[in-house]
């Protein structure tokens, strides 16, 4: 039998609801990961903690925020709202310094993965799976579009190691189609602008729809990248440094 719309959404709940993930859950719990880009840790990066809850919570809520040390490395201890910790949900963690915002779509909540890793690739994957739901840094919308865009994101980008995502990165995709290519542009184009503020600007602009405003933060970027379908050649424009680019 076929399900379809409130009945689709109905379903997909109740199976989240009755998983070991959400069963007796505690209303604490303590994220720890890692901000990075090209491998390397990034230090004094304000990382956030936010729940987009899919059927009786806030769509959008801060649950807590830490910051990264020397390494790159974070812990969030956040408490989930009273009521709400067997409600169904989606984790996201944002990572902030200037005006580069790297995120990562990481699990369904209110329980974090043992660790997370926050890069220019989850990025990508982040704001590509999501893109008909970002607006600026909130990420919120349809429930049943938000649930099928967290294993969207998991092909592009393993939440966990930040790499690749198994999925484009083999057959029927990988160097057989554009989409590994085109990933690892949009990846290169956030790995620039976490190198230097000043291409920050180059990546706003190429990402600005045809008579809309610019954006105002990477995430939002590639969110635009991914509605307009245009992809920013940083390989070939004079005005960005790319020396941490990688193919």
């Amino acid at each position: 039998m076929r399900l379809c719309g409130k009945a689709w959404l109905a379903t997909a709940l109740l199976a989240l609801a009755v998983t070991p993930a959400f069963a007796g859950q505690k209303e604490s719990a303590t994220l720890q990961g890692a901000v990075q880009s090209g491998g390397s840790g990034l230090p004094l990066y304000k990382v956030s903690l936010y729940i987009a809850y899919l059927q009786g919570g806030p769509d959008w809520k801060l649950l807590g925020t830490g910051t990264s040390d020397g390494t790159g490395r974070f812990f969030i201890t956040y408490a989930v709202p009273p009521g709400l910790a067997e409600a169904p949900s989606l984790l996201f963690v944002q990572a902030e310094r200037g005006p580069v915002l790297l995120a990562s779509a990481i699990s369904m909540g209110p329980t974090p993965p043992a660790f997370v890793v926050v890069n220019e690739r989850t990025t990508v994957a982040t704001g590509a799976a999501y893109a008909q739901f970002v607006e600026s840094r909130k990420i919120a919308g349809n429930p049943v579009g938000m649930l099928n865009a967290l294993p969207m994101a998991a092909n592009f980008a393993n939440p966990f190691t930040g790499a690749v995502g198994g999925v484009i990165n083999s057959l029927p995709n990988g160097t057989d189609t554009t989409t590994l290519a085109t990933f690892n542009s949009l990846s290169n184009a956030v790995a620039s602008c976490v190198a230097e503020a000043i291409n920050c600007s180059v990546l706003f602009q190429a990402a600005t729809p045809p008579g809309g405003a610019a954006p105002t933060n990477v995430l939002q970027a590639i969110a635009n990248t991914s509605r307009i379908r245009r992809t920013p050649d940083i390989h070939r424009s004079r005005r960005i440094r790319c020396s941490c680019c990688r193919s």
